[in-house]
């Protein structure tokens, strides 16, 4: 089983939609969709899976095999480690409208930005 396919699977049991868990981690559904569902990624990454499984309200546990319980146990909780940098574009939370009007003042055919 892949991260994707265990992330889907962790969606359907919990009855998450793919706008849901976009809007919990903070991107785009199309994102989401892309991450889980491209094909020409083999799998999500070590940081997207721990990101969004975070979100999903499960946490990440890595345990050394042949050892005492207590002495094998290793959490990673995401909050506490730094975040990368979003990558890509920076989504816009609510753009200004802009109004393009013709200045007397200027040379004819040249437009003048306002913002109303």
């Amino acid at each position: 089983m892949t991260g994707k396919e265990l992330i889907k699977k962790i969606m359907e049991e919990e009855q998450v939609t793919n706008a849901q868990l976009a809007n919990r981690i903070g991107v785009t559904q199309a994102t989401m969709w892309a991450r889980l569902n491209y094909q020409n990624a083999k799998d999500v990454s070590l940081s997207v899976f721990t990101e969004t499984l975070t979100a999903l309200g499960y946490e990440v546990i890595v345990r050394k095999r042949n050892v005492p319980a207590e002495q094998r146990e290793i959490v990673v909780d995401i909050e506490e480690t730094e975040k990368p940098e979003r990558r890509g574009r920076p989504r816009k939370e609510d753009p200004t409208p802009v109004k393009t009007t013709t200045s007397d003042q200027k040379k004819p055919g040249s437009k003048k930005s306002e913002k109303i």
